[in-house]
């Protein structure tokens, strides 16, 4: 059961709202834990607003009777309720340190707590808070007539930090409180020693400041009134998402979420009036997550509030990243324009180091037309630890897939993602510096543009694909049908496409050398050449810069459905333009040049 508040039955309240003064110290390491924490805690700006800075040598000494006395927490829990972990220094935390201070003498009174940190040092200045401060409460009258009050601090960040590093310790610094009074006077110090929480306190065993330590399945619930309390739970893991539930009721209080010294989570001072739960992440080097409540949040003083919260375990999960981005399941991914695989990475995220998951990678395509072709790959097998994270892209040894990826993981965790891969098409200046790069045929660009018009893809990213299944930039169909890589990979589908070309070459060099013998035979043993032709833009001619050779080349990458271009017919010189669908090929790269 969770405590309940019934504001009707409570002490009337009169907010008083405790403020800070903005921004952050600015501060050197020094050699140790403590010199730091004393550096940066003798700047105002951790104090209340309202606090003010003196110079001791211009004030003269109170009497005896009006020293007031820096208390423990020890003392303070005989007259209220404390947590162990109320009075230990942390980052991040509004701390509470607590004076008694005696009643008025005949002549003077106490208006003020001067307070310094580390050695009792008055020979420059002070810094004091006044009792009239929002950070100052009463807590309560003590032996003698004095009274108990308790001053609230803001602990910046960087008390653990040394020249060597951040701290991973319990150590203390000295207290200093100091009565200052309504007639410039100080009286003499009085002092303490307040513990200071660095790094993982928890791994520290019994000290003193890994109160309130434990594992997240073991006591994860923690209740509370006007104590303010700080919880750490080791979570088992540096990477994580859990659910973290808490309930504030009507009374305001606070409650803040830290890891590694970032602050993961903060409700703001609210009443939630219902309970409420989110979902928290983290990626650090820790796996320590620390709780702080802050009761009472806008009244300091009152009481009658109540809260509680509850921390979950996380949830070992399979996670799926891609640039270094974490991708949902139904998300599109995109090749590089220069034919790379997007950097596809699986991680273990909220399990154990000792869980694992094993990762099997597929991929199918298949083109929208009628009659395409199906294409598949994979699977591909790997495992992912909290450790080590599976490179997916990797996986592939720099292959290019398309289409759907289905990456199915079981083990620790278990389920599956799915993309849609697509490609992104290059500059076409780009296409042509490579297609230029890899060969000296003068058509290969215009026969780039006439398959394609020098696009891998669609401009969804999805690939160029035919009725007939021809696939990408040079439109590459069948003997042999286009590559799974030819398809994706706008690189892999040039130099395929080159490597036909080069094919036809040859076999045009070898059509052409028996044409042109046997028109020699008709000829009497004498050469007879081929007719002059103009197609488009080409003029091909014997011995030209564009050869009969090259046109018999060109239609043959389209297909000699009726003959090739150019033919030796019995007794004269014969042309075969067209295909059977009556397209003159060669005529419409020549027109692209």
């Amino acid at each position: 059961m969770y405590p309940s508040q019934n504001p009707t039955s409570l002490p009337s309240r009169s907010p008083t709202f405790a403020s800070f003064p903005s921004g952050t110290p600015t501060f050197i390491p020094t050699t140790s834990v403590a010199q730091t924490t004393s550096s940066l805690l003798g700047n105002i700006s951790v104090l209340p607003s309202g606090s003010f800075t003196i110079n001791p040598t211009t004030y003269g000494v109170a009497p005896v009777e009006l020293a007031l006395t820096v208390v423990n927490a020890t003392y303070v829990s005989e007259y209220i309720t404390l947590d162990g972990t109320t009075s230990i220094l942390e980052a991040g935390r509004l701390q509470y340190m607590y004076f008694v201070v005696p009643p008025a003498s005949a002549a003077s009174h106490v208006t003020g707590i001067g307070i310094s940190f580390g050695d009792d040092d008055l020979s420059s200045s002070l810094n004091v808070v006044p009792l009239t401060s929002s950070g100052v409460v009463t807590v309560s009258t003590v032996t003698g007539g004095s009274t108990l009050y308790g001053l609230s601090i803001k602990t910046p960040a960087g008390i653990c930090s040394t020249t060597t590093g951040e701290a991973n310790q319990c150590t203390a610094t000295t207290v200093n409180g100091y009565s200052v009074t309504n007639t410039q006077q100080i009286s003499s110090s009085s002092s303490t020693n307040m513990h200071i929480a660095c790094g993982n306190v928890c791994a520290l065993g019994s000290s003193i400041c890994s109160y309130g330590c434990s594992q997240c399945d073991a006591g994860s619930t923690v209740a509370g009134t006007d104590t303010p309390v700080s919880r750490r739970f080791d979570m088992g893991t540096t990477i994580a998402s859990y659910t973290f539930t808490y309930q504030t009721y009507t009374l305001k209080d606070r409650i803040t979420v830290w890891n590694d010294g970032n602050l993961v989570f903060d409700s703001g001072c609210v009443g939630t009036g219902v309970e409420v739960s989110k979902i928290i992440s983290y990626n650090s080097n820790s796996q320590i997550i620390r709780v702080d409540v802050e009761p009472d949040c806008e009244c300091l003083g009152c009481t009658g509030t109540a809260w509680y919260f509850a921390t979950s375990c996380p949830t070992c999960m399979a996670v799926v990243t891609s640039d270094g981005v974490e991708v949902q399941s139904g998300s599109d991914l995109f090749i590089t324009s220069d034919a790379v695989m997007p950097s596809i990475v699986a991680i273990t995220k909220g399990c154990l180091s000792s869980d694992s998951i094993q990762w099997s990678v597929k991929f199918h395509y298949k083109c929208s037309s009628k009659n395409s072709v199906s294409y598949d790959a994979g699977p591909f097998i790997g495992t992912s630890t909290i450790d080590l994270p599976l490179d997916v892209t990797a996986l592939l040894s720099g292959a290019v897939y398309g289409g759907t990826m289905t990456l199915t993981y079981s083990g620790a965790a278990s389920g599956s993602y799915q993309f849609t891969i697509k490609g992104t098409n290059p500059n076409q200046q780009i296409i042509k510096s490579y297609i230029s790069s890899k060969t000296s045929l003068w058509y290969a660009i215009p026969m780039a543009i006439q398959e394609s018009s020098l696009m891998q893809f669609l401009t969804d990213g999805t690939p160029k694909c035919s009725y007939d299944n021809g696939f990408g930039l040079y439109q590459i169909t069948s003997y042999p049908i286009a590559s799974y890589q030819q398809i994706y990979s706008w690189k892999a589908n040039v130099d395929d496409a080159l490597r036909r070309m080069n094919n036809n070459v040859v076999s045009a060099s070898n059509k052409m050398t028996a044409y042109r013998q046997l028109a020699n035979v008709y000829n009497g043993g004498k050469a007879l050449p081929v007719p002059t032709r103009v197609e488009g833009l080409c003029t091909f001619v014997d011995g030209g810069s564009k050869s009969f050779e090259d046109a018999v080349a060109i239609k043959s990458y389209n297909g000699n459905t009726l003959g090739t271009y150019c033919a030796w017919k019995s007794t004269e010189w014969g042309f075969n333009p067209l295909n059977n669908l009556k397209s003159n090929y060669v005529n419409l790269v020549c027109s692209r040049l």
